[in-house]
């Protein structure tokens, strides 16, 4: 959330410089999910894991999304949820046509699985319906 991404700014603009035993090996140019991963090992109450890296479409198609895509924000919640993602590119915003009206678009979502955080069913469902990881 927002305290999370606030820490790894913090640690990217000056936390790996005031405390460089700490933050070893962080620099400006280091991947935000990297650094997402030193504040989580460090923070873990701030900040969550960042989400796993895209697995090749070949072991997508063989095994389906739901068994290679990780997503892990250290908790579970049991009340199911809807969530989507907006995401837009290049001034586009990505939707769907959706398939029981071909007229009507939506962004992509849908429901959680048992006790999937709403964040996690949101980068899951962008990724099964529409092969992008955010």
């Amino acid at each position: 959330g927002e305290m999370c991404h606030r820490l790894v700014q913090w640690i990217l603009e000056d936390g790996a410089r005031f405390d460089p035993g700490k933050y070893a090996g962080v620099t400006r140019s280091t991947p935000f999910h990297e650094v997402q991963s030193v504040a989580h090992e460090h923070h873990p109450g701030l900040c969550a894991r960042p989400c796993g890296k895209a697995p090749p479409m070949d072991e997508v198609a063989a095994e389906g999304a739901h068994n290679v895509i990780s997503c892990d924000y250290g908790h579970g919640d049991s009340r199911p949820a809807h969530a989507g993602c907006f995401v837009v590119h290049n001034g586009k915003l990505l939707v769907e046509r959706l398939t029981y009206d071909r007229m009507k678009y939506d962004i992509p979502g849908g429901t959680s699985d048992f006790r999937e955080p709403a964040r996690c069913t949101a980068y899951r469902e962008t990724y099964e319906e529409t092969g992008y990881l955010v």
